[in-house]
């Protein structure tokens, strides 16, 4: 009788193993970084700056952090997906950014004290660069094809995560451009804007 007790408890052990096995297998999380390296993952915590996960083979075991500017997508278990394109590729930026020379570079609608003002009016400090007390300036580089739309965007100076997206976020913000001129003609150029972030 004992011998079958023990039988019938290594099955139970051995059912449960396998149950918590297949569940593992379909409770995983996907994280795609920028470099294209990809992670199968149990992700349980997304900050401003952070993605921590634990291993797949080990959730009970040590935790895992990267950086969120590292990170591109997460595909979750259930379906969901997270993206996290601040800037774009810079293999794209090189094929697909024009490099012409122009008579009149590209130019914010009224001018340069107009932009200032519009930063200032739109700029929303992250309230964690708020907390760390991190300020800077972040420098941006876009283009602004001949229908004055802002496209490529690229951070050329990054100085904190958070700051970093701001800057991103207001320069597809921004109201349509007058564009560069060649020969009489609004042809697209690639410019840049720097853009301060100082606390009071």
């Amino acid at each position: 009788m004992t011998r079958k007790i023990k039988i019938q408890k290594r099955l139970f052990l051995f059912l449960i193993a396998i149950l918590t096995s297949i569940a593992t297998s379909f409770a995983q999380d996907v994280i795609t970084l920028k470099d294209g390296k990809e992670i199968t993952a149990l992700v349980y915590e997304i900050s401003d700056i952070d993605v921590k996960y634990k291993k797949i083979d080990n959730p009970n075991g040590p935790n895992y952090v990267l950086k969120k500017a590292d990170v591109l997508t997460i595909k979750y278990a259930n379906g969901s997906k997270d993206e996290f394109p601040d800037t774009v590729p810079i293999t794209a930026q090189k094929v697909n950014q024009p490099q012409v020379p122009t008579e009149t570079p590209p130019e914010f609608p009224g001018g340069e004290v107009a932009l200032q003002q519009w930063l200032k009016e739109n700029l929303k400090y992250p309230e964690d660069a708020k907390k760390n007390e991190v300020q800077g300036k972040v420098v941006v580089n876009f283009t602004v094809e001949r229908s004055g739309n802002i496209s490529f965007i690229t951070v050329a100076k990054k100085i904190y995560p958070a700051l970093d997206k701001e800057a991103v976020r207001l320069v597809k913000a921004m109201p349509k451009w007058k564009p560069a001129t060649k020969k009489g003609k609004a042809v697209a150029a690639t410019h840049n804007i720097t853009i301060l972030f100082k606390l009071d």
